[in-house]
C-alpha cells in the first residue's frame, strides 16, 4: 500500500504569498497540497500554481454553511482543482447539535450531501475537531452518530483533536478502520509547551506516538496522509521537521540508519508505504 504525502495549507495560512508556501513545500518533497474554503475561491490562478510545481491537490475543505448552500459552486470547484475529496470541517458553536435528536437530524442532513457530491463521482466526508468526542446527557458520541446516520459519509480522521480531548486514537482508528479516507498527520503539545503555537506541535515534536499511529493509519482504507499544524510560528520548520517524521519511519528509499533527511531528489515524489 501506497499513499501520497499531502500538504494542509490552512497550516500556513499566515504565510503569504501562497506561491512561496507551495515552492516550500515541494522543494521539501511534498507532492499533494490540501486546500480550504478561502484560499480555493480568493486564488484565481492556484491551479496554475500547482501545476506548474508538479503538485495535486485532491482534496479541499469547505465550510459546512457554505457547502450545504451552494453545493454547485463546491463541484464546479472540486472540477476545477481535479480534486476528489471534500470535507466539512466544523460547526460554530451556536450551529453546534446539542441532543441525540438534534445530532440524528444533522447526520440525516450530512447524507443528503453526500449523497448529490457522491453522484458526481466525488467523496464526500467529516473532518473532525475535539467536539464530537465529548459526550451528549445520555453517553453517545457526536462521532458515532454521524457516522451512523450517514452510512456513505467517509471519515478525515484528525488524530490530534482526538488526542486533545483525553482519547487514545488508535482504538478510533481500528473501529471505523473502512470508514477513514484521508488522516490529519497532527501533533499536540508536550504539557508545559502547550501555552504555545496554539498548544500544537511539530509532528514527532510533540506527545503523540507516531509510529504505531502511523503504522495503524496505513492499515485503515485512507488514501491520504495530510500533515498539518493549527498555528506554526515558522512553516518552514513544522514543514520540514514534519515530515523528517514521516520520513524516519516510511519512505520507502530511507537509508536503513533512519536518518532525518534523505537527499531532495530521494524525497521527492515518494510516498507513505507500509
Amino acid at each position: 500500500m501506497s499513499v501520497p504525502i499531502s500538504y494542509s495549507l490552512y497550516s500556513s495560512r499566515e504565510f503569504l504569498p501562497i506561491s512561496q508556501t507551495l515552492d516550500m513545500i515541494t522543494d521539501l518533497g511534498y507532492t499533494e497540497a490540501e486546500g480550504f474554503h478561502d484560499l480555493v475561491t480568493s486564488t484565481p490562478k492556484l491551479v496554475d500554481a500547482l501545476v506548474e510545481r508538479g503538485l495535486r491537490m485532491p482534496s479541499f475543505h469547505v465550510n459546512w454553511a457554505e457547502l450545504e448552500g451552494d453545493l454547485d459552486k463546491t463541484i464546479a470547484m472540486a472540477r476545477k482543482l481535479s480534486a476528489t475529496h471534500i470535507y466539512s470541517t466544523y460547526l460554530l458553536r451556536c450551529d453546534r447539535p446539542e441532543t441525540l435528536a438534534e445530532w440524528r437530524h444533522f447526520a440525516a442532513r450530512l447524507a443528503v450531501v453526500g449523497d448529490i457530491l457522491q453522484s458526481h463521482g466525488l467523496t464526500f466526508g467529516w473532518h473532525n475537531h475535539g467536539y464530537e468526542f465529548e459526550p451528549l446527557e445520555d453517553g453517545s458520541l457526536p462521532i458515532d452518530i454521524i457516522l451512523a446516520g450517514a452510512p456513505r459519509l467517509s471519515w478525515q480522521a484528525d488524530l490530534a483533536w482526538i488526542s486533545r480531548v483525553g482519547l487514545d486514537p488508535l482504538p478510533w482508528l481500528k473501529r471505523y478502520s473502512k470508514r477513514v479516507s484521508a488522516v490529519h498527520i497532527k501533533d499536540t503539545a508536550h504539557e508545559g509547551d502547550r501555552d504555545k503555537e496554539g498548544g500544537w506541535a511539530d509532528v514527532g515534536h510533540g506527545s503523540m506516538c507516531w509510529p504505531t499511529l502511523l503504522k495503524a493509519s496505513l492499515e485503515t482504507s485512507a488514501q491520504q496522509f495530510v500533515i498539518e499544524h493549527g498555528d506554526p510560528s515558522d512553516h518552514e520548520r513544522f514543514a520540514a521537521r514534519s515530515i523528517d517524521t514521516v520520513a524516519a519511519n516510511f519512505w520507502d528509499l530511507i537509508d536503513s540508519t533512519g536518518s532525518a533527511r534523505a537527499p531532495k531528489a530521494q524525497r521527492n515524489n515518494m510516498t507513505l508505504v507500509s
